[in-house]
């Protein structure tokens, strides 16, 4: 019998900036780590080789489920650029330069995704924005175990 509890929870940073380096929005807020994830997770204790591998900004704005497999409305995916782990937290960060999505757009819910296009966690922005063909976007998700 297990006793002991390991829980999962992420958190997301985005901050979105016009061509000129201005801070236009910024927002941080929790995310629901999906069924799929979780299990995700717990493969990655036995060497699976699946990797958390990008992140998705979608138009959507129905409420994130644990049983969500995609976002609602993908407008993008970025590799993720950069990702450390300390202190049982580890971090992704992905860039939407200027021109991506190609068009202007409401951003209105995010997703980590694997390299088999899993979706590990997915938000939905309290507030959706809108990212100017002109403008770049960071997402910093951060993952903490326990």
């Amino acid at each position: 019998m297990l006793t002991e509890e390991i829980k999962v929870a992420g958190h997301v940073g985005v901050e979105l900036y016009s061509a000129d380096g201005v801070l236009l929005h910024s927002s941080d807020f929790q995310n629901l780590v999906t069924t799929l994830g979780k299990e995700l997770l717990t493969r990655k204790l036995v060497d699976d080789p699946e990797i958390i591998e990008k992140i998705g900004i979608g138009s959507g704005t129905t409420a994130a489920q644990l049983s969500d497999t995609q976002l609602e409305a993908t407008l993008s995916e970025r590799d993720i650029r950069f990702q450390s782990t300390e202190n049982n937290i580890a971090s992704f960060i992905s860039t939407f330069e200027e021109d991506e999505p190609a068009q202007d757009s409401t951003v209105g819910e995010v997703g980590l995704i694997s390299d088999n296009d899993l979706l590990i966690c997915r938000a939905v922005l309290d507030t959706p924005f809108v990212k100017a063909t002109t403008d770049y976007l960071v997402i910093n998700w951060k993952l903490q175990i326990g």
